[in-house]
């Protein structure tokens, strides 16, 4: 609960006599509770999800002794927002946390055709978290990993501001930001789950909710080396980083379950374990979409629960939100969750006991922001029927999630009638939340400017020839190739990592640096390939082997040996080459391997002076990897 809002005093007042009264299925002793939040876990990267070639033995026992929702569905398709509603009960209209914050979208750029909606970078005044609402209860709790919902470490948007106890995050134990390995090489899942495993043995004799969020599985990956080594040798693995990596966080999951049981807490423990949003998309299939967008690949998750008093082997096939983990939770502390204000989750309860297996509702997403691939948009799930609502153009799509789980058949114009229906029902909805419907035209739209942030899927892939945006005289040329022209393959094609000679003219006065980085624009491909930084201003190219003189910072996305992101298979590939000019150096405190471009953009979002692009396509050898 943010501190600011005047009716903070009134609000802990009631839900201290809220837990006078205790429900019904709530156990005589107040049970502990565990969420393990797992970030870009897609629905079907475990082994309980019937991901045959990757080793999940922790997970997969933990599924055994429990219920598997095989329907979960995150609240939003990208991590903000989801955690919002993950520790509020709300949908995402409620909490105002549509999406990550994110400087390459903010509304009004000019490569979006509509004025998105404003996103809250925290929660709003007044909004009531699990760990507030569990604390009249007795309970402490403490938050091991990512918040992403506010940024510092203490005042009223921090986790600590907002009812929790504790709050350690990787950078509290050594980690760079995003970073896998500390310098000493501990893994940041073990160090993030040792820490937790102390903080239980202290706390082991009062009540506890821990919120363990794991790093895990986002990219880019930097595994384990005897775990990438094991999967490199197994048929059948399409991501041998994603596989190694799954691996690593399952064996922690394994070890906090361990500790929860050598300390005979285990009976009286509930174990929620799920993701943040879908995976990206090249892990989804058959799904459409991954991550960012409203299309079942970038909202499906993994979702387990365990605990008393729930029969274990259960595959629960109703659909449910991350938000419903809010009211449950409520339900087994003794709190009434209806009692609270503006709460949107359902109890699950009833359908982990048996006791009511015909639970049905709407299910709703609201994403009026863009992000990556994604416009804005919103969407319904009404029984097995889905309709996605995009504001860019006012279009509907209607899917049949029982016949084509895929999303291949729009059915919006065979189906007038029930698409009606649905749009009705998303409206009505909407108005009752007052969520934003972007639908204003941007006045600094450009169609010639570049889209940014995400890979480009075949949801809304890019134009085949992209053409950068006007520069004030700022030119970026190569003698191997022209703009829009084709890469020879020693560049890129065979995986090597060279660049292709570039050069720049024209650098408005008071460039202190240059910053260039070359992204792979492939539908299959979301990273960046390489980026240099804090090339001096008297530099006006690279030649070949990617090296500028006096260059500060390289790179090259991962440690020594890392494959580059190309997009498997061979064809016809696209790279959008950027030089930037900025007005000052880059103090960027990380090891040049971790460096993302996202990481870059964010910090030379101020300093940016002028840019120019090349855009190149190659094509791929038919034995490439």
């Amino acid at each position: 609960m943010n501190s600011r809002c005047p009716h903070t005093a009134l609000l802990l007042v009631a839900l201290c006599l809220l837990v006078a009264r205790t429900s019904w299925s709530a156990p005589s002793r107040h049970p502990n509770f565990v969420i393990i939040l797992a970030d870009d876990m897609g629905w079907n990267d475990a082994g309980f999800c019937g991901n045959t070639n990757v080793d999940t033995p922790h997970l997969d026992a933990l599924a055994r002794g429990g219920a598997v929702f095989t329907q979960a569905c995150a609240s939003a398709p990208t991590c903000s927002p989801t955690r919002a509603s993950l520790l509020t009960g709300q949908y995402t209209p409620r909490h105002g946390v549509y999406n990550v914050v994110d400087p390459r979208h903010a509304p009004g750029s000019p490569h979006h055709k509509i004025l998105a909606a404003e996103t809250s970078a925290d929660l709003i005044d007044g909004t009531v978290t699990l760990a507030e609402a569990l604390k009249p209860a007795g309970y402490t709790s403490a938050l091991f990993g990512m918040w992403n919902l506010g940024r510092g470490r203490n005042g009223p948007a921090a986790p600590t501001g907002q009812g929790f106890d504790l709050f350690v995050e990787p950078t509290d134990l050594g980690f760079a930001k995003d970073a896998y390995h500390r310098p000493d090489g501990t893994y940041s899942s073990d160090a993030l789950t040792d820490a937790a495993l102390d903080w239980i043995k202290r706390e082991k004799d009062r009540p506890f909710f821990l919120y363990l969020a794991f790093h895990d599985v986002h990219g880019p990956f930097d595994p384990k080396p005897e775990l990438l080594e094991k999967y490199r040798h197994r048929a059948g693995v399409r991501d041998t980083e994603l596989a190694a990596s799954v691996e690593a966080m399952d064996d922690n999951v394994g070890r906090l379950l361990a500790g929860l049981e050598s300390l005979g807490l285990s009976d009286r423990t509930y174990v929620i374990f799920t993701s943040d949003n879908g995976g990206v998309r090249q892990t989804v299939a058959p799904l459409r979409g991954g991550k960012g967008t409203l299309y079942q690949g970038g909202l499906r998750v993994p979702a387990i629960v365990s605990g008393p008093g729930i029969a274990g082997g259960q595959k629960i096939d109703t659909p449910i939100l991350s938000m419903d983990f809010f009211p449950t939770v409520l339900d087994w502390a003794g709190v009434e969750a209806e009692s609270l204000a503006s709460i949107d989750g359902t109890n699950l309860v009833p359908l982990l006991t048996g006791s009511d297996k015909t639970m049905t509702r709407d299910l709703f997403w609201h994403f009026p922001v863009y992000s990556g691939p994604s416009a804005p948009c919103s969407a319904i799930r009404s029984g097995d029927w889905k309709l996605l609502e995009f504001f860019e153009s006012g279009q509907t799509e209607l899917y049949n999630l029982s016949r084509d789980p895929g999303e291949a058949r729009n059915l919006a114009a065979s189906e007038p009638a029930r698409a009606k229906e649905l749009t009705d029902k998303l409206h009505a909805w909407q108005t009752s939340l007052a969520a934003p419907r972007p639908t204003s035209p941007n006045p600094a739209y450009d169609s010639a400017a570049p889209a940014r942030g995400g890979d480009h899927g075949p949801d809304r892939a890019p134009s085949p020839t992209p053409v950068a945006a006007p520069a004030k005289g700022f030119v970026l040329t190569s003698t191997a190739c022209a703009d829009g022209g084709n890469l020879p393959a020693e560049y890129t094609g065979d995986g090597s990592g060279s660049s292709p000679p570039l050069e720049w003219t024209g650098a408005p006065a008071g460039t202190k640096s240059f910053v260039v980085i070359m992204d792979h624009q492939a539908p299959d491909a979301v990273k960046s390939y390489w980026n240099l930084w804090n090339i001096p201003p008297d530099v006006n190219g690279i030649p070949e082997n990617g090296k500028a003189p006096g260059l500060v910072g390289v790179g090259f996305r991962g440690r020594a040996g890392y494959e580059p992101p190309h997009s498997k298979g061979p064809g016809p590939k696209t790279y959008v080459i950027t030089v930037y000019a900025l007005s000052g150096l880059l103090e960027i405190n990380q090891p040049a391997a971790q460096v993302t471009r996202e990481i870059l953009l964010e910090a030379m979002k101020d300093k940016i002076l002028d840019r120019a692009a090349l855009h190149v396509t190659y094509e791929r050898p038919a034995n490439a990897l």
